[in-house]
């Protein structure tokens, strides 16, 4: 878990005010509802799938980050 805890202290602050952690879930921004990961938090490292929303921020090692905009929402 060291490689997690060294993760969690470089991640950048979410222009929302909230905190972005390893392990957390993405709530539905309407009723705080969880959608669960299927992985654990070290599993996840390597997993090329993530759950968005409309109106999520998007992060990036190789670009800035970008507000996630769906069609029809």
């Amino acid at each position: 878990m060291e490689v997690v805890q060294r993760i969690a202290a470089t991640l950048p602050a979410c222009p929302c005010g909230g905190h972005f952690r390893p392990g957390a879930n993405p709530k539905c921004p309407a009723c705080g509802a969880e959608f669960a990961h299927q992985h654990d938090v070290v599993r996840r490292l390597t997993d090329p799938h993530m759950i968005v929303m409309h109106g999520a921020c998007a992060f990036s090692g190789e670009r800035a980050p970008y507000r996630v905009e769906i069609d029809g929402v």
